[in-house]
């Protein structure tokens, strides 16, 4: 009975995607944030989902007043990723 159950929940699980078409990118004003904005620009999420053979892909990009913005846009759905720069890393152990 349990190997009936576990092979049943095997079959459904190979059926479940939790894909989006959409990625939502969170980033502030400064030059620590460039990276993002040269993505933004070129669309190069875009180009590699594509050359992927991911389909077309939706990219949102929005702008944060400050980091704690950007961590509850993160934490609470609003936005996939953003990106974190660290400006001296001599001075900084983590």
């Amino acid at each position: 009975m349990k190997t009936r159950l576990g092979l049943l929940l095997l079959l459904f699980a190979t059926f479940a995607h939790a894909e989006t078409g959409e990625v939502r990118v969170a980033r502030q004003f400064g030059i620590t944030f460039l990276p993002l904005m040269v993505m933004e620009q070129q669309k190069l999420v875009e180009k590699h989902a594509k050359a992927a053979g991911l389909g077309d892909v939706n990219v949102k990009h929005f702008i944060a007043g400050t980091p704690a913005a950007i961590n509850d846009a993160i934490l609470s759905g609003a936005a996939r990723f953003s990106c974190r720069v660290r400006i001296c890393p001599c001075s900084c152990p983590y």
